[in-house]
């Protein structure tokens, strides 16, 4: 059968046949079909870049021209001591601190407000607090009572009852403690019995453990005038996982490679993360700020009678 002959084609030329036989008729169609086409463009909303597909979410916030004049942002520890009665911070994995300067004293205490008001209703998992600059000698919170002990888990107990009775005070904010959140650890209790058989010291597996999660030291590498430090290490997705920690291979004397978990007993505990003291004793303060014009001296003397008033 010729190609031609075949039903798409007999379709086709009967097509053509028809545009050339009615090719005004055609013309007309084709011009007014081009003119809806070219009036309808104005009810499509046109853009040139379009958004892109991305699940990101990029979230500006802006202040009334002029309100910040200058800030500078901390992250693990707090700022140098720019001002003598400063009260600096120590280093601390969970701290971030912020030095903002207002264009004066009003629009210090309005952005106050509001850094309190968005702590309280919005932050409500962080704990904030908006300091103004001491003229005296640092002295941080202005309501702290200190509790001392050698038993840990009393000292908190009753740091927790210090802390119900200063939240009901109604000049008392902000009420925290200086340590009391203990920290999750991993804790690996070696078999000596088979750490000896292997040939294996305490300390050695210890190297070996840190050299892999920490990183190893094996050359200094010189960049202008700056010296950076080559570490030796595991590759990432073998360090963050917890769970890969008892499949580390362990090298013993005879050349052999054994995992961790023969050697270790690994256990998830929680311990403290940080211990003040005083006088050699755990101590725990709470600490609160001051609502209002009332003076701190005035709220610590009620708060004292209420605690020396428990039995």
């Amino acid at each position: 059968m010729d190609v031609y002959q075949r039903p798409f084609y007999r379709l086709f030329r009967s097509v053509v046949t028809g545009c050339v036989n009615w090719r005004k008729t055609i013309i007309v169609i084709t011009l007014i079909l081009f003119s809806l086409s070219i009036y309808s463009f104005r009810f499509i909303d046109s853009q040139f870049f379009p958004n892109s597909n991305r699940n990101e979410l990029m979230v500006d916030l802006w202040l009334p021209q002029g309100t910040i004049s200058n800030y500078v942002s901390y992250i693990g520890g707090g700022s140098p001591r720019f001002y003598l009665p400063l009260d600096q911070e120590l280093k601390h994995n969970n701290l971030a601190q912020f030095v903002i300067m207002t264009k004066d004293n009003e629009a210090r205490e309005l952005l106050r407000e509001r850094l309190l008001k968005a702590f309280k209703e919005t932050f409500i998992d962080i704990l904030g607090r908006v300091k103004r600059l001491e003229n005296g000698p640092p002295i941080g919170y202005p309501i702290q009572f200190r509790v001392s002990g050698n038993e840990r888990d009393m000292i908190r107990t009753i740091a927790s009852e210090v802390a119900v009775i200063m939240r009901q005070n109604p000049n008392v904010d902000n009420v925290n403690y200086n340590w009391n959140e203990l920290s999750k650890v991993v804790k690996l209790s070696i078999d000596q019995d088979k750490a000896r058989v292997l040939g294996i010291s305490s300390q050695e597996l210890a190297i070996v453990i840190n050299s892999i999660l920490s990183g190893y030291s094996i050359t200094t590498f010189r960049e202008d005038n700056r010296l950076i430090e080559v570490l030796a290490r595991a590759e990432k997705n073998e360090r963050i996982g917890l769970g890969n920690l008892s499949d580390i291979q362990i090298p013993t004397n005879n050349g052999t490679f054994i995992p961790l978990s023969q050697l270790v007993t690994l256990s998830y505990e929680l311990e403290e993360g940080l211990i003040w003291r005083r006088d050699l004793l755990p101590t725990i303060t709470v600490r609160a700020d001051v609502l209002g014009s009332v003076q701190a001296a005035n709220v610590s003397q009620k708060i004292t009678m209420q605690l020396d008033s428990q039995p």
